[in-house]
């Protein structure tokens, strides 16, 4: 599929090659929202991987995930998880207590232009539009608003001795 324009994409398989796409090309902050967190939607070894060499090539690269306690217990064996706790500088995840009161389904904002989002909890279909800021930025709002109220899981960080 040619990810150069906004198109419709199918949810989870369209929505992981759009995800990866953008975070392929971002070049600042990834925010995800993935209230389930589940390895088969964010978890694909291709959006692991861009997303591993975004913020390896940018040292002002970051990535923020928010996820429910749903999430938590379906996480722990997810790749993306293993990135953030061994990137935990630069990949976050916090846990939102409650659901959102808006934009309820996973989500994915690339920078400031970049959007691909699932059109909701019970359909298989997504959007994605690789350059909308103006479509992208009351989701960045909401997202912001969101990760300062959220909070980190200990089941979510890396464990030293």
């Amino acid at each position: 599929m040619n990810f150069d324009q906004a198109c419709e994409v199918s949810f989870p398989g369209g929505y992981q090659q759009a995800a990866t796409t953008l975070v392929s090309n971002a070049t600042r902050v990834i925010r995800l929202y993935a209230p389930t967190l589940e390895a088969e939607i964010c978890g694909a070894p291709e959006l692991v991987e861009a997303l591993s060499s975004m913020l390896r090539a940018n040292r002002q690269a970051q990535a923020r995930i928010l996820t429910s306690l749903d999430g938590v217990s379906r996480g722990k064996t997810n790749p993306l998880v293993e990135l953030a706790r061994n990137l935990s500088s630069l990949c976050s995840i916090r846990v939102l207590s409650e659901p959102p009161d808006r934009f309820k389904a996973d989500y994915l904002l690339a920078d400031r232009n970049g959007l691909v989002f699932r059109k909701s909890q019970q359909e298989m279909l997504a959007w994605f539009d690789p350059d909308t800021p103006a479509d992208v930025l009351p989701r960045l709002e909401h997202f912001d608003y969101l990760w300062q109220r959220a909070q980190s899981h200990p089941e979510l960080r890396q464990l030293t001795l």
